[in-house]
């Protein structure tokens, strides 16, 4: 759920330097108001102010009104969806068309549909300038009022969203939407292009007939406008004309009824009359422009026919009585409309409520799911509720979190919700007539709202299931039994969601069929340079361990694909795990500990894909957090820019790939090495290969999968021999499933074999390097910090303590180059008179590594009396 940033506290131009170093050009406006802008910062020829300008326009008017304007290749699409404005029909009918915009930060100072989304477009594409109730902003046109900026009416722009979002984090506008709104799409005429003749051309083309529902509304919203009387006029002749164009009727008589009534206020304010307005004129000036703009547009025509009741006003209804003037409420929500949708009345709020209440969970409605405290729903790729990654692939499956207004747009879409009405028609005889209509209307925010809230306490949703997975490829079941059956799952409350039009082939168990799957298993890696036979095994044992994650559940440790160069083959191999059961991938490792943090967490949140890459990752990996994850089932962090933490079930195969891989901290053993070498000086230009990956595997994939599944079925029906556990942590169950199985298959028998060089991270063999040099310098006798540091010396004679004082010792001295960690950099920096600074942070590190072995050596602490420094002595086994 979005979070609006804080209110403003009276003076927004103090946030104008948090704009500009976020990629923004900020513009100074009026206290209060939209306009006007500073002169010679908008339009084609405006310049941006510098940092020095911005500063002194705060410190001169710190309470004036933030403007933004779009920085080269930034557009907003503004829907105004309020009064006249129809922004947000408009925007529901391109999402229909164009598929939905991916999700971007909205700027506004008012609730739903309205407000500004910003996207990332190329530079040099021309685009229009608007749509029907949809301003489009670009650097040379407009600019927008953002937070915390106050609306001339009072209330406060926000964002919806956690903070001021960077230009660099905007989503890009879909191809779709690019080539949609390109200007060429529009040879925008101006008032002056048009004749007399074309323009009363133009006006033969706008619709005749009785109004509809449609044009009636435009105009009842006219006349109790929200904004001038000039604005409300051109906005309803865009309005009207749009829906003439789309096969609307009543165009004409709608166009009619607005100029009586724009004349009729003109004419009746004498202010206008002493300023001398030419009404007609500019009547006439306004409808020739909304001829004009929308004259090459294009309309899909809807035949409308709708109309409003003659007999019958819904106003005359009170609320909880589903009477109408032909009742027919059963049909009506148990019937499904012509467009396939179930019709639900929502004349009665509370009886629609709970229909829809039933509904949740089912049918169109059956991708909502219960996930931990949250509503969420699971859009595939390139379904309605998408959000295409900024970067990499997030796999073929998201879960998407849902609010209220989510809720409320989805049930909008789904279902088709409405009063059925009747209305007075003349039949083919001339003769008056009854007709039922269904009249389309929205869901109120309250019921959504409701509706919400009844979904998060568990309350009168029948059909709504909990969610603790997602697959994308059948799954096998604790109990040797393979879930194949697209759609939720009720045993395991696992979601299977096969990709569109994959169809897996049956899985046999038969000797001859075993034997048929291992021979095509093994197949796309029989040209991989393998290092030794357990880097290979470790390989098949992450190919397998999706599929058996109901059957042995996480945590799993992390696979390092390991080369000695580039070019080698490490993310083919990770690329071959990913193609066949899904995956997300991530370029190289995140920046910070709290960057690892916020990555697991978004991954684990948002994305389906079992198999997660951390792709040519550099330098030492090192994260406490990661060392976490590993061995946990589950994952508990708090969700980014919300005070609210959530736990996350951790179902997922996490790889890195990287050449020559450090690893740091207590990762070593929680990890399975894969290690190729080509051997040669350019890995990268070989040729030969039988078989090219890149397309073999997306094509075989079924196949794969179902050779994978056969394996498995055979190894459970015979009793998955020899399961001998050979760890005694919570990796043990899994390994000893893996190691069971491959050998079974006779694939390998050297699954998870340990090599003591990879089991010790970089910081365990530093530690172990320190350890026996305390040991040479020191022997058995006890020692404190201040000791030890006293035997320090540089391996070099010019030493920064060379003229030092020194305490000689019998046993040596201890070599600076050994010292572990960031210690060797801090006595470097300390030098004489600093020992004592120097000497805390080395009993500190010691402390922190009591009795912690490295191979048979680790440092032990020595009885001392009370008070005095703690004394160190080494421990020896073996």
């Amino acid at each position: 759920m979005s979070v609006s940033v804080p209110t403003s506290n009276g003076t927004p131009y103090l946030e104008a330097v948090t704009y500009l170093d976020k990629g923004w050009e900020p513009l100074l406006l009026p206290p209060g108001e939209k306009f006007p802008p500073p002169k010679g910062r908008t339009g084609a020829d405006g310049i941006a102010a510098t940092r020095g300008e911005i500063e002194d326009e705060i410190r001169a008017c710190p309470k004036g009104n933030l403007g933004v304007r779009m920085p080269e290749g930034v557009v907003g699409l503004d829907v105004d969806d309020y009064g006249t404005k129809s922004g947000g029909v408009t925007l529901a009918a391109l999402e229909a068309k164009l598929g939905p915009l991916p999700y971007s930060p909205k700027s506004s100072s008012r609730d739903g549909v309205s407000g500004i989304r910003f996207y990332r477009v190329p530079a040099d594409v021309p685009l229009r300038d608007g749509l029907d109730g949809i301003d489009i902003i670009k650097h040379t046109h407009r600019y927008a009022v953002v937070w915390p900026s106050l609306h001339p009416e009072g209330r406060t722009y926000r964002w919806e969203g956690d903070e001021v979002p960077a230009v660099a984090d905007l989503p890009e506008l879909p191809a779709a939407w690019l080539e949609e709104l390109r200007g060429e799409h529009r040879a925008t005429l101006h008032r002056s292009d048009l004749t007399a003749v074309e323009l009363d051309a133009q006006w033969d083309e706008v619709s005749d007939g009785a109004m509809c529902s449609h044009m009636k509304d435009v105009l009842e919203r006219a006349q109790s406008p929200v904004k001038g009387r000039h604005d409300t006029c051109r906005d309803s002749q865009w309005a009207i004309v749009c829906y003439a164009r789309g096969g609307h009727p009543g165009g004409q008589e709608a166009l009619d009824e607005l100029r009586d009534w724009f004349v009729y206020e003109i004419e009746s304010d004498p202010g206008s009359r002493r300023l001398g307005h030419d009404t007609e004129k500019e009547w006439e000036d306004a409808l020739r422009d909304a001829l004009s703009k929308t004259s090459t547009l294009h309309f899909d025509a809807e035949h409308c026919t709708d109309t409003l009741p003659e007999l019958d006003d819904e106003d005359d209804t009170p609320e909880g009585d589903d009477t109408m003037t032909a009742p027919a409420h059963d049909d009506d929500e148990t019937g499904v409309g012509r467009d396939g949708k179930i019709r639900i009345t929502v004349s009665n709020k509370n009886r629609a409520q709970n229909r829809i209440r039933e509904i949740i969970g089912t049918g169109p409605l059956s991708g909502i799911f219960l996930r931990g405290p949250e509503l969420v729903y699971t859009p595939r790729v390139g379904e309605e509720g998408y959000v295409p990654p900024k970067t990499g692939d997030d796999g073929p499956a998201q879960v998407r979190v849902m609010d209220a207004l989510d809720l409320k747009t989805m049930v909008e879409i789904r279902l088709s919700l409405g009063v059925s009405r009747t209305v007075t028609v003349r039949g083919k005889d001339g003769e008056p007539k009854p007709e039922k209509r269904w009249e389309p209307k929205n869901l109120s925010m309250e019921s959504a709202s409701n509706l919400y809230r009844s979904c998060l306490n568990g309350l009168e949703v029948p059909n709504l299931r909990r969610l603790t997975g997602v697959g994308h490829t059948p799954l096998i079941r604790k109990d040797g039994s393979i879930l194949d059956t697209p759609g939720y799952d009720g045993e395991t409350r696992t979601l299977y969601l096969p990709e569109a039009g994959v169809t897996f082939p049956e899985v046999r168990c038969d000797a001859a069929a075993v034997a048929d799957a291992v021979a095509l298993i093994t197949r796309p890696v029989e040209q991989f340079p393998f290092v030794t036979e357990t880097d290979r095994a470790n390989w098949f044992g992450a190919l397998f361990t999706p599929l058996l994650k109901l059957m042995y559940p996480s945590p799993y440790p992390m696979f390092v694909i390991d080369a000695p160069q580039q070019g080698s083959g490490k993310t083919a191999l990770a690329k071959i795990l990913a193609d066949v059961h899904g995956g997300v991938m991530a370029s190289g490792w995140p920046d910070s500990e709290a960057e690892v943090g916020k990555k697991i967490t978004t991954i684990l949140h948002n994305t389906t894909a079992p198999v997660v890459t951390f792709d040519n990752v550099k330098g030492k990996i090192s994260s406490a957090t990661l060392e976490s994850l590993l061995t946990s089932e589950e994952y508990t962090d708090r969700l980014l820019g919300q005070n609210k933490y959530l736990t996350l079930r951790n179902d997922r195969l996490w790889l890195v790939t990287a050449n020559n891989a450090s690893l740091g901290g207590d990762l070593a053993r929680r990890c399975y090495w894969v290690t190729i070498n080509a051997n040669t000086p350019r890995p990268y230009d070989r040729t030969g290969f039988k078989l090219n990956l890149t397309t073999w595997v997306p094509a075989n994939r079924a196949a794969i999968v179902s050779a994978l599944l056969t394996v498995i079925a055979g190894w459970v029906e015979a009793g998955r021999p020899e399961m001998t556990e050979r760890r005694g942590d919570s990796f043990a169950t899994w390994d000893a499933a893996m190691a069971s199985l491959l050998s079974w298959a006779g694939i390998s028998d050297k699954f998870g074999i340990v090599d003591e060089r990879r089991s010790e991270s970089e910081d365990d063999r530093e530690w172990l390097l320190f350890l026996e040099e305390v040991r040479r310098v020191m022997g058995d006798r006890r020692f404190t910090a201040r000791d030890l540091v006293g035997t320090i010396t540089d391996s070099t004679p010019s030493g920064v303590w060379a003229d030092a004082e020194e305490e000689s010792l019998p046993e040596g001295k201890f070599q600076a180059e050994y010292l572990p960690g960031d210690l060797a950099d801090k006595w470097t920096k300390a030098g004489p008179g600093h020992q004592a600074g120097f000497t805390k942070s080395l009993g500190k590190w010691m402390s922190n590594r009591a009795n912690r072995y490295a191979a048979s050596l680790a440092l032990g602490t020595a009885p001392n009396r009370k008070g005095a420094a703690k004394f160190w002595v080494m421990e020896h086994q073996g």
